[in-house]
């Protein structure tokens, strides 16, 4: 379900550019069911195209669809309480270098804030998220957000003019915890870390929860210390 999930919703986000879009389509049930069936489709016959033409029986399929629509729905009306945003990339693949070692990494979403910083949105579809405080470590024993921030720093400065080329224009380091059973509880499903500047843009006490740091001193020390595990690995 995960990777169809991923899909839907950079489909999703080709036709919403930004939470203003979001809010359009909320405000209307029809369109906005028609948008994520539209995408949920697409994003079950990608599955079948990577699975040698495979399909579930239609009974199955039927029933992960509805429960879909029904997913999304919830967390697409749950995003449009962020502060504004415009969705500059999804599911991007990028490769980057540790001293010897090739890393290719894929962001699965990275939004532009109101002030122009960057959000780096990692979408998580299990039970539980990664600890922030392991993603804190030195070196990081939760290294997923620490690598996309190094790759994103890099995506910046290489190939996405205008929107900053070093790390004082990554704002925020989230994860976004997509699950149905967390929707009805005091669970956050935005989980982050972030520069202390732009918490105020951020916060909403009803849907996140953030630790607040010195990104730019944080994104050097991972990168000191990842480096490093490179090197002892080669």
């Amino acid at each position: 379900r995960g990777n169809v999930v991923h899909k839907a919703l950079e489909e999703i986000w080709k036709t919403l550019k930004d939470s203003e879009d979001l809010n359009s389509y909320c405000n209307n049930q029809t369109q906005l069911e028609k948008l994520i069936t539209s995408a949920i489709n697409h994003a079950f016959s990608f599955a079948k195209q990577q699975n040698n033409n495979q399909s579930l029986p239609n009974n199955f399929l039927n029933l992960e669809k509805s429960n879909l629509q029904n997913l999304l729905q919830q967390w697409l009306k749950m995003e449009r309480d962020r502060d504004f945003f415009t969705v500059i990339q999804t599911e991007k693949e990028i490769e980057m270098q540790l001293s010897n070692l090739t890393l290719r990494l894929r962001i699965d979403r990275i939004d532009q804030l109101v002030d122009g910083k960057i959000a780096i949105i990692d979408y998580k579809t299990g039970k539980d998220v990664p600890s922030l405080n392991d993603c804190l470590n030195i070196p990081p024993t939760a290294t997923q957000l620490p690598l996309y921030s190094l790759a994103a720093n890099i995506l910046m400065g290489n190939r996405l003019s205008g929107y900053g080329t070093n790390s004082e224009q990554i704002a925020a380091l989230i994860f976004a915890h997509i699950n149905r059973e967390n929707f009805n509880t005091t669970h956050k499903p935005f989980v982050g870390i972030c520069n202390q500047k732009v918490l105020n843009l951020l916060q909403n006490k009803n849907i996140s929860r953030w630790l607040s740091i010195d990104m730019e001193n944080t994104m050097a020390q991972w990168q000191a210390s990842l480096t490093k595990i490179a090197d002892d690995f080669m």
